[in-house]
């Protein structure tokens, strides 16, 4: 089957007429036409093949045949025979037939063409025509060979790359395959795959930019040939949602469908090649930055021991940090891209991303480092001596308890950093050579202190601080809201009645006034409650528009920087975290001891902190001040006697 067969009948024809046909001197009296059908009957056949005969060689095709049964053999008649189409086909085809026609130009009148076809089996008994064969013919396509070239050694993400391939493919089939003029031979598909054997992979991307000339796809490949295909600035681009899985560019040939019919390949298993992408220096295509990981191995401060931080103030400081690419893949440089941004922040966590907020940046002199060197994979690079400066504000002090130093990613470059969660390293404030120096926070915003409570939580460990602040910070701001909800004119003073159940704060408001203490084995814990007059919850008020006066805002507030920040009632606050005791210990995982006014702590046994009793300074101070006034008004009196009444020991009275 799909070879062509040359054959040569020997047909004689009878004139069963009453008529004779005349000897047509040159002309043709008679064509043939050979047919290859499926069916038992010509008149009935289910499918054909067609085949035009060559008479050229026939000498007496213009002979006459007389009338009543006379006739004629006629000898050289070929043509060749080719069973095309697929094999369930060629199964059908069962006879070979020559059909005997008038010729165009000859002289006589047929009257019946209904017998003018003789049909016989496909075999190889004596009376059959030969034996059929139903085998294609088989050429095996085998890719032996791929050369990919770059311009660079490695593929960016997202970005097209131009490379050049060469593929080498043999024959190993059993026959020739010639060249075509008009359809073509082969057909090349080029894809991006998660494995080097492209019938099992589980992940393909097709490359469907195609850039070679036709006339190599209509070449011809005789067994034993080999033959290439080559193709110039194919783009090739690397989503990076997708580079997980793309670890191979494979290169398939197979026959075009314009010669399926006639031609097959019987092992479609070697008809492609993969390369693997990786380091050029061992022979692979080139590197694709898609498991890069970026981190922060190391960081540290100089002269910690003397470097300290006072509130407000700004303090020059001298840093060193490792970064270290722990990634499978190497990060190339990118021409002019910087790979990486360094920054210096002060935060409430030691992790940046569990912060309660992005951190407040510092200065960090990154101008004299080369932040667009690559880094190879399991490699390092160190930045020593980096100079900056930290101002760690007032409002903040109290609250921030790390110096962290954090490398990010920029937008605009190629690379994918699979784990952004090592890409910061923080040390905490103190003394000790391995922290960041001491914060000082003395003085700084002692009013805070008056709207702060003390919350003491049994048997906490203060390194299990840094993932309970969120938490805490929450459990406090739902007691507030809820208590608030139920007691809205204790919280919004002349605001009228509550129209609807809405926030009077969020976790962002809840603020430590003092680092976290480990006292024994439990931990005391200082916070206020920022408050924000214009509050969802106290905005829903009845007379929410009226202004309060200057005398009202004061009982319920404690003002802190002019016109800046505002601190909920500490009493309010007190009660809500009371009121709420077992919800935040739920939510803590932590009993609660006390809790107490933080202007009351030196006071015992008022743990709800509504009961107010003066320290002794206090209380020596308003001795004297008693007795200053009892003098001053006594004075007055003596003044304002008679001169004879000024001196008691002279005057009795009558």
């Amino acid at each position: 089957m799909g070879i062509g067969k040359l054959i040569s009948l020997n047909v004689t024809i009878e004139n069963n007429g009453t008529d004779s046909i005349d000897d047509a001197s040159g002309t043709a009296n008679y064509e043939f036409n050979v047919y290859v059908i499926a069916g038992d009957e010509f008149e009935e056949r289910t499918g054909e093949l067609k085949f035009p005969t060559v008479i050229t060689e026939v000498d007496n095709i213009d002979a006459g045949i007389i009338e009543d049964c006379g006739s004629e053999l006629f000898t050289g008649i070929t043509t060749t025979v080719i069973i095309a189409g697929p094999n369930e086909t060629c199964e059908d085809y069962s006879k070979l037939c020559v059909q005997v026609v008038r010729g165009t130009s000859a002289a006589f009148y047929e009257r019946s063409e209904d017998n003018n076809v003789l049909c016989k089996d496909f075999g190889t008994e004596m009376t059959q025509v030969g034996q059929k064969s139903c085998n294609r013919n088989e050429i095996d396509l085998h890719v032996s060979g791929l050369t990919v070239t770059t311009t660079d050694e490695f593929f960016p993400l997202d970005e097209a790359v131009a490379i050049d391939i060469t593929v080498n493919v043999t024959n190993i089939g059993q026959v020739n395959l010639p060249s075509s003029s008009s359809e073509n031979n082969f057909v090349i598909k080029k894809y991006l795959t998660n494995s080097g054997v492209l019938n099992s992979n589980t992940h393909t991307i097709e490359i469907t930019d195609v850039n070679i000339e036709g006339v190599q796809l209509q070449q011809d490949i005789a067994v034993g040939d080999v033959i290439s295909f080559d193709e110039s600035d194919l783009n090739v681009t690397i989503p990076t949602n997708q580079c997980d899985s793309v670890t191979h560019l494979c290169v398939q040939v197979t026959l075009d469908d314009s010669v399926s019919d006639l031609y097959v390949d019987p092992n479609p298993n070697n008809n492609y090649i993969c390369k693997e992408f990786g380091p050029q220096s061992d022979n692979k295509i080139g590197t694709v930055p898609c498991n890069v990981d970026i981190r922060v191995s190391s960081f540290t401060v100089d002269d910690t021991n003397t470097v300290s931080y006072d509130a407000g103030q700004s303090r020059d400081i001298t840093v060193n940090m490792q970064l270290e690419n722990s990634g499978t893949d190497d990060l190339p440089i990118f021409g002019n891209y910087d790979n990486f941004f360094v920054s210096l922040l002060v935060t409430d966590n030691g992790q940046v991303e569990s912060s309660t907020d992005d951190g407040m940046q510092q200065t960090l002199n990154t101008n004299a480092l080369q932040l667009n060197q690559g880094i190879d994979a399991g490699a390092s690079i160190d930045f020593n001596d980096v100079t900056g400066s930290v101002t760690i504000s007032t409002d903040i002090c109290f609250t921030v308890n790390h110096l962290c130093v954090q490398v990010t990613k920029p937008t605009n470059v190629p690379y994918r950093d699979v784990d952004q969660t090592n890409n910061d390293k923080c040390i905490q404030f103190g003394s000790e050579n391995d922290l960041a120096g001491q914060k000082s926070c003395t003085d700084a915003d002692s009013e805070k202190m008056s709207a702060s409570v003390v919350v003491t939580f049994l048997n906490l460990p203060a390194v299990r601080w840094s993932e309970k602040t969120s938490i805490f910070r929450k459990a406090v701001s739902d007691a507030v809201n809820e208590y608030c909800n139920g007691n809205f004119e204790e919280c919004c003073p002349d605001k009228g009645s509550k129209t609807a159940n809405e926030n009077i704060s969020t976790p962002k408001d809840v603020t430590l006034t003092q680092l976290p203490e480990q006292v024994g084995n439990n931990l005391r814990i200082v916070s206020a409650v920022t408050f924000n007059p214009d509050n969802p919850l106290c905005s829903s008020g009845t007379d929410a528009r009226r202004r309060r006066s200057f005398p009202e805002l004061i009982s319920t507030l404690i003002k802190r920087d002019t016109d800046v920040t505002l601190y909920l009632s500490v009493d309010v606050l007190t009660d809500a975290i009371i009121a709420k005791e077992s919800d935040i210990e739920q939510a803590m995982g932590y009993t609660m001891s006390s809790v107490i006014q933080a202007r009351n702590e030196t006071q015992t046994g008022a743990s709800d902190g509504s009961e107010f009793s003066p320290e002794p300074w206090l209380i020596i101070v308003m001795v004297v001040c008693a007795t200053l006034i009892v003098a001053v008004i006594s004075a007055m009196i003596y003044l304002a006697l008679p001169a004879r009444k000024r001196n008691p020991a002279f005057y009795i009275y009558q």
